[in-house]
């Protein structure tokens, strides 16, 4: 990138806490993509009742979740918060180059320099979660090439896992930068043999601790599925949490077919997030929605492949900011922030706030 535009004098661009104008380059467009960037992230969550508070943070309900906060050699429950960061000029370009002091980060009326920083040149370590219920079994090979080209997209050197799950939540292939390993674990893909069970928030959880033994600070997870949990043992508050002390950032591709039920009927919710899409949201990630003529597209098995790849490519040039809060936020309470940075850009995307 050119070096004109990095710095300048005007006030400088911020994360906001509203839904962004998707950049047309960076998120191609012509895929439908529905971007949900940290800006958009969520309004106070709401108290639940006490039962709801008891059932969703019941350790045997979550296991492990103690085991969730780290995050890149730091502690982000209370000292340390981790921040990712993707910035667009004004030509739907990605930045390239920023370093830490062109960064600073609003939280509680205060404004904190960044103290630990990691540049959009390093590499990430990313879990992949592909949904094998019911819903995927017909597009078994569309998934299985959607991974192949979002691992290709991916920089050579970042670690990758493969998790599969429906009823059961299975790590097809452990942290590796062996691309040959995650396409012969490809192979073990079958959708369709657990039903209509759907553990998504399990998956998540299995691969945030997974996550945990990465080499690299910066993390994330891709979703593909189509969207709704069914019988997870991790409650969605305890979920919530655990995501949001790992500082790891979700994209997804929705399958879900276009007009299908955002939640199933019936059912109490106990806190905002609850569907594939709102978990993106929560943790300031992009979503690829399904088109509801995906033959403009090429078909479903190309758009998958393109949605990948954009959301490769987006995770390929985020930067990762640390800073420690002098006046964190009470425990199960949320904290909305900014993300500042030098000079004047279309967009700053960074998660708009986090929870104890």
């Amino acid at each position: 990138m050119p070096a004109a535009g990095r710095k300048g004098t005007s006030k400088p661009s911020v994360g906001r806490c509203r839904a962004a104008k998707p950049a047309a380059t960076v998120l191609a467009a012509a895929l439908a993509l529905v971007v949900s960037p940290a800006g958009a992230g969520p309004q106070q969550p709401r108290k639940p009742a006490p039962g709801e508070r008891q059932q969703a943070q019941n350790p045997d309900s979550a296991p492990g979740l103690s085991q969730l906060a780290r995050g890149g050699g730091f502690t982000a429950s209370v000292e340390m918060v981790r921040v990712p960061v993707v910035v667009i000029d004004g030509h739907n370009e990605f930045v390239r180059s920023l370093g830490e002091s062109d960064f600073a980060v609003r939280d509680g009326g205060r404004i904190y320099r960044v103290e630990h920083f990691v540049a959009d040149t390093e590499p990430t370590g990313v879990g992949i979660l592909v949904d094998s219920g019911s819903d995927m079994a017909p597009y078994v090979d569309d998934l299985r090439r959607a991974v192949t080209t979002i691992a290709a997209e991916l920089r050579a050197n970042n670690e990758l896992f493969l998790i599969g799950f429906a009823g059961r939540v299975e790590t097809l292939a452990p942290l590796t930068a062996d691309r040959l390993e995650i396409a012969a674990a490809l192979e073990s893909l079958r959708p369709g043999r657990d039903g209509d069970v759907r553990r998504l928030y399990d998956a998540v959880g299995q691969g945030l601790r997974l996550l945990e033994g990465a080499r690299h600070d910066k993390r994330s997870l891709i979703v593909i599925g189509a969207g709704l949990d069914f019988g997870s043992r991790i409650g969605e508050l305890a979920l919530q949490k655990a995501i949001h002390e790992a500082g790891v950032t979700i994209h997804a591709i929705d399958m879900s077919p276009p007009g299908a039920s955002a939640r199933r009927r019936n059912e109490p919710r106990v806190n905002r997030v609850q569907t594939l899409p709102e978990l993106v949201r929560f943790s300031g990630g992009l979503l690829a929605r399904r088109p509801a003529v995906p033959e403009r597209f090429g078909g479903v098995g190309n758009w998958l492949e393109n949605a990948g790849a954009s959301i490769s490519r987006y995770v390929n040039h985020q930067y990762l900011l640390h800073y420690t809060p002098l006046d964190p936020p009470r425990s199960g309470s949320w904290r909305t922030i900014r993300v500042e940075v030098t000079g004047n850009y279309k967009e700053v995307r960074a998660r708009s706030g986090y929870m104890r």
